[in-house]
């Protein structure tokens, strides 16, 4: 497979997740498909990322992934999307919010045999838990006691 056909692979993986329907997976994805992010999720198989997804279509009935950048060499293809949403139903155990969620993704995909075998994705998942109210703005830099105003943090 090309570079550019990698590249028509993860946009027609983006296209099945945003029309919600995880049984088209299997035509761009690997059967032994693995799924990981930064933030500690790790999903062995197709079915167990489809049933992650349903999990999050659920609590983001709205999901809408954008790819803002997009590029690739040999058989990975990286990619920077936005993943917005509307808290709406139960997400990680958290109760709906109808708040917002606005997040940047970073992810690294590699293809083999016209199939994506494997996704690493790196979010702030801090920001995510924030905008839906699961925590508060204190508990994380930029809160309410992180300086601001030109404050130049020194090393004691």
């Amino acid at each position: 497979m090309s570079v550019q056909d990698n590249k028509e692979l993860l946009r027609r993986f983006f296209n099945i997740l945003n029309a919600h329907k995880l049984e088209r997976l299997d035509e761009v994805c690997d059967t032994d498909f693995v799924y990981h992010s930064n933030a500690g999720e790790h999903h062995e198989g197709l079915d167990d990322f489809k049933t992650n997804m349903n999990q999050g279509f659920q609590g983001l009935p709205d999901m809408e992934l954008s790819m803002e950048e997009l590029a690739a060499e040999g058989d990975k293809v990286y990619c920077v999307y936005r993943w917005t949403g509307t808290h709406k139903g139960d997400l990680l155990g958290i109760p709906p919010s109808n708040q917002k969620v606005d997040i940047m993704v970073n992810t690294v995909v590699t293809c083999r045999d016209g199939k994506i075998t494997d996704m690493y994705d790196f979010y702030d998942a801090m920001t995510m838990l924030q905008q839906i109210g699961a925590v508060s703005d204190e508990v994380r830099p930029g809160g309410r006691d992180w300086p601001t105003g030109g404050t130049t943090l020194r090393p004691q």
